[in-house]
């Protein structure tokens, strides 16, 4: 058995079941905060939208700012690495971004790493051991991962199906907790006018 194998047969043992009293003999640090008082290292996040409403350009802000514990939407962020995995860019267009971003901010992208996946049909699940993999190379965790968009790491699953879509929200949890990142994803709304639809409603597909 190789020595990935054997870390990634490792990862799936499940933790003993314990006594109450037991968890709660002492105090659990509070993770780290990536976006102050908005998103934890853990955590699971959703940026949803109408189709070209920006978020790309949102998220790639996003890393920018993480990347050098600078604000974000008004919120502060923690320094760290940030993993931006792109699905969907053309690789000319995704450069073309970073230049206009990082002349608008003044700021470099000294500690965002890129992975160009557009044509690529992977699922969550499947990136999972190359991003650890990365994180050991690197010396260090990510501390934010965005996976853009969303529906493209659905492995031909159907978006409109809540069995089929809490697989992908299961991966998308399993990220957070194998490699301590915090993990957010792009995701758009259905079509046709969302003015009378409650927020937590928009997002296209299942429920889930």
């Amino acid at each position: 058995m190789s020595e990935q194998n054997r870390k990634d047969r490792v990862a799936h043992t499940p933790p003993p079941i314990i006594p109450a009293l037991d968890f709660l003999a002492g105090p659990i640090p509070e993770p780290p905060q990536v976006v102050c008082g908005a998103i934890r290292a853990g955590q699971v996040n959703m940026l949803a939208a109408s189709s070209k409403a920006g978020k790309s350009w949102a998220l790639l802000s996003l890393a920018y700012a993480v990347a050098n514990g600078a604000e974000w939407l008004d919120w502060q962020t923690t320094k760290g690495r940030v993993l931006y995995i792109n699905a969907e860019l053309q690789a000319y267009d995704l450069q073309r971004r970073l230049i206009v971003l990082t002349e608008a901010t003044g700021r470099k992208p000294e500690l965002i790493d890129l992975w160009h996946l557009r044509g690529q049909d992977r699922t969550i699940r499947a990136l999972i051991p190359h991003v650890m993999a990365a994180q050991e190379r690197n010396g260090c965790p990510y501390s934010l991962i965005i996976p853009d968009p969303l529906y493209c790491f659905g492995g031909g699953r159907d978006e409109n199906d809540n069995s089929e879509q809490a697989k992908t929200m299961g991966e998308l949890s399993e990220m957070a907790e194998r490699t301590t990142a915090a993990v957010i994803a792009a995701h758009h709304f259905s079509k046709g006018n969302k003015s009378n639809v409650d927020h937590l409603d928009r997002a296209s597909g299942a429920g889930m």
